[in-house]
């Protein structure tokens, strides 16, 4: 009598189990599938990329030449130095990708699948710590589905890869366990700071669910040490870009030395 609880716990664990498995396999088919039908479509179209996934896709080769090249120092400069709006992350996981797909434009849309499987996991992991397994599949398949984000998938759009990382970030933010997890809280300012160097709205998207946890968990002392953990390591990772940053404009004085520096490098572009 006393070998029956174990034996019903260890059934409930090997059914768990074979749920589990069933639910990564169903998100590795609709992973495949969004796959197939981004690099079939990329394949198929013969008109040239848009003025923004233009632009993000010629930003991202000039990480790619440098990565080929093995010019660290032309690395550091376009991530540190570079006079482009954007901040670099979308831009370098271009140049990294083009790396295996060669410069061409479906080397965004693959860098938009990796970002895309980063985010189906994350949801479907987020979905079964807060709700239930079965939520997190359902929230990880219709999410993708979405007619804006099956648009953007397709190009080098830099909001697909916001969208992505807002997702991953929210299940960062879980994984701090209310900042009660040290290690959850460090990996959560790491996930910050990439967030922060893909697109400037992410802080707005991820401030207000960072604000609710921590002060939803202010009183623990430990939740407050680890709070500061995680908005040191942000703070180091985005301070050190927007040190070199603030360097590089520095040198824009004036009027007169900004127009002469675009004319340089934007010889051939016409400006109102």
């Amino acid at each position: 009598m006393s070998k029956m609880p174990e034996t019903t716990t260890g059934s409930r664990q090997r059914s768990q189990r074979a749920s589990n498995s069933i639910h990564w396999y169903l998100l590795t088919a609709g992973f495949l599938a969004f796959s197939i039908s981004t690099l079939v479509w990329t394949g198929q179209n013969s008109a040239p990329p848009r003025w923004d996934p233009a632009d993000h896709l010629r930003f991202g080769l000039e990480y790619y030449e440098r990565l080929r090249a093995l010019d660290l120092a032309g690395l550091f400069e376009i991530f540190f130095y570079s006079t482009r709006y954007y901040p670099p992350f979308y831009h370098l996981l271009i140049g990294v990708v083009a790396l295996f797909t060669g410069p061409n434009p479906q080397a965004g849309a693959v860098a938009n699948l990796v970002l895309l499987a980063a985010l189906m996991a994350s949801l479907y992991l987020l979905g079964r710590r807060l709700y239930s397994a079965e939520a997190g599949l359902v929230a990880a398949l219709i999410c993708p589905c979405y007619h804006i984000n099956a648009a953007l998938m397709h190009e080098s759009f830099i909001d697909f890869a916001l969208v992505c990382w807002v997702g991953v970030s929210l299940y960062a933010l879980e994984r701090t366990d209310g900042f009660r997890s040290r290690v959850g809280s460090v990996c959560y300012g790491l996930v910050l700071a990439i967030g922060v160097l893909c697109k400037q709205p992410y802080v707005f998207f991820m401030g207000f669910p960072t604000a609710l946890v921590a002060l939803s968990n202010i009183r623990r002392r430990e939740s407050l040490v680890n709070l500061s953990w995680a908005v040191a390591v942000a703070a180091l990772i985005v301070l050190l870009y927007t040190a070199f940053t603030y360097q590089r404009q520095a040198a824009w004085a004036d009027d007169l030395a900004l127009w002469g520096d675009t004319s340089i490098k934007s010889p051939n572009r016409p400006l109102p």
